[in-house]
């Protein structure tokens, strides 16, 4: 379902605007609208533990029905208002071409291929440190409440990436894209290390919750950004 939605979603932006300025503002909000569905996600969370802190299939049902309409709005909107410019001759005639000679020339384009090889890694740095937050709370932090204690971390992680995302926008525009990720993969590696030797208290891993969601951020508007770039050099 991610793949299906998220590939030629990405796609689009790519076809919106050729400029490169304006690649960062549009991924910049495309990035602030993603992570304002994240919060109502944490938000669910905290609302939900504190009402039903016992009753764990009441705490999936109430999300899963939300999710379930608003997809079914998210859908509703694509069908109805988004609308594809006709593709001119020319291009249509190279989009017939077959799959394994697009793929080789792909393969050809060196900055393509580096931006695989930063992809991967850096879409591995985006999740891991969410995805390990809830063991962390349980077995480290030795949380009780843990189900309503990640819903604060979630807020806090998606407020700053929402925080950040103009002075991302506007670091892009005045050191580039590429330096303004490694800055921000920087700081955000190096806490995450000083981290591991500090005391554990809550107050700790709010402040941890603010950086990864200052690289999230990073991670959710750069990278797309400079995938359209790289398109249109490869043109």
């Amino acid at each position: 379902g991610t793949s299906v939605t998220i590939i030629p979603y990405d796609a689009l932006g790519m076809e919106i605007t050729d400029s490169y300025d304006q690649r960062s503002t549009l991924f910049g909000i495309k990035g602030v609208l993603q992570n304002s569905g994240y919060l109502l996600q944490g938000i669910a969370m905290i609302i939900l533990s504190s009402a039903v802190p016992g009753d764990l299939r009441t705490q999936i049902l109430y999300p899963v029905a939300i999710w379930t309409g608003l997809c079914s709005v998210s859908f509703m909107i694509l069908l109805k208002v988004i609308r594809e410019r006709a593709v001119p001759s020319t291009q249509d005639a190279k989009a017939q071409r077959p799959i394994v000679p697009s793929i080789r020339s792909l393969f050809r384009n060196k900055p393509y291929v580096n931006y695989l090889a930063m992809k991967i890694p850096a879409a591995i740095t985006g999740i891991m440190p969410v995805a390990l937050f809830p063991f962390y709370l349980q077995f480290v932090q030795e949380e009780e409440n843990s189900v309503s204690e990640l819903g604060i971390i979630i807020v806090l992680v998606v407020v700053t990436g929402i925080a950040a995302v103009p002075f991302i926008v506007a670091a892009c525009k005045r050191l580039g894209k590429a330096k303004t990720f490694c800055v921000l993969l920087i700081v955000e590696g190096l806490t995450l290390i000083i981290a591991v030797f500090l005391p554990i208290s809550q107050a700790t891993t709010y402040v941890l919750g603010c950086v990864i969601g200052l690289g999230i951020a990073g991670i959710n508007v750069i990278p797309d950004a400079l995938l359209g770039d790289i398109i249109d050099y490869d043109e």
